[in-house]
């Protein structure tokens, strides 16, 4: 994790989708720069332990359970961090899912996709960010806070690989954009990260999932590194890498970013996919 400079002192940020993955270093990056952090997540064990070591570290974190896609509960969690935090004035919707855990591996991923499988991903990936950021704009506009949101997309959103996954990651960019466009004028920003190929649980599996459902690790290894080789700056993207770009598109540094879309990506869009 790079040196902390307390570039969020005193924000108070929700986090979708913050007990793994990108989402926990995003957190924890957000505590390490000085803001107040409300973790949310489906996995309370895992959420918590997100939230024990940011204490440990002397950071500030609360736990409050969340399932994206139930409107009530999207709800409760902005209305959590009012309470429990005093405000929101950061929001960072992490919470995503790349497949319908039920749907196999397909080069026609949108043909081969039942209505179930394919709803799954909108349902998780675009209107849960889609609450989320809905219930944080009323609560900013109500309150005169000029905040911030970051939406968790993807390289997937220029890139029409995946299927449903590709779809509402172009969903989340273009949410991002209508928002920006909505809450502007009342000061607040919302930017999108579309990271590539970045080394998580979810990768991993998708790498054994392409080359072997038994599960060898040697042929899963190989993949990535094939990955790895083919990008511009020759390496996996880390989380810590997509935790830096959400901080700054949070921290006065981007002050005159709004509607934006960066790439932490090692430069996969920019050699792949137009920019």
């Amino acid at each position: 994790m790079p040196a902390a400079s307390r570039r969020l002192e005193g924000r108070r940020a929700l986090i979708t989708g913050a007990a793994t993955g990108i989402g926990a270093a995003i957190a924890e990056r957000f505590a390490a720069e000085g803001a107040k952090v409300l973790v949310t997540a489906r996995s309370e064990e895992a959420g918590r332990a997100v939230c024990a070591r940011i204490n440990d570290g002397s950071g500030q974190a609360a736990f409050f359970p969340l399932d994206v896609c139930e409107e009530a509960q999207g709800q409760a969690a902005v209305a959590a961090c009012v309470e429990m935090l005093g405000g929101i004035d950061a929001l960072v919707t992490s919470a995503g899912v790349g497949a319908h855990p039920e749907q196999a591996p397909s080069p026609r991923a949108v043909c081969d996709a039942t209505l179930e499988q394919f709803g799954h991903v909108l349902d998780v990936n675009l209107t849960g960010t889609f609450i989320a950021a809905r219930e944080a704009a009323r609560s900013m506009v109500a309150t005169g806070t000029a905040g911030t949101m970051v939406f968790v997309s993807s390289v997937a959103a220029k890139r029409p690989t995946g299927g449903a996954y590709a779809v509402s990651k172009a969903g989340v960019w273009m949410l991002a954009r209508c928002l920006a466009e909505e809450l502007g004028p009342h000061g607040i920003r919302v930017n999108a990260v579309g990271p590539g190929f970045v080394r998580t649980r979810l990768l991993e599996e998708r790498a054994l999932r392409s080359v072997d459902p038994e599960g060898d690790h040697d042929l899963a290894e190989a993949w990535l590194a094939a990955r790895a080789a083919a990008l511009p700056l020759r390496r996996l993207g880390t989380t810590d890498d997509v935790a830096s770009a959400a901080v700054f598109l949070t921290s006065a540094e981007s002050a005159y970013l709004t509607g934006s879309i960066l790439h932490p990506d090692g430069g996969l869009v920019s050699s792949t996919a137009g920019g």
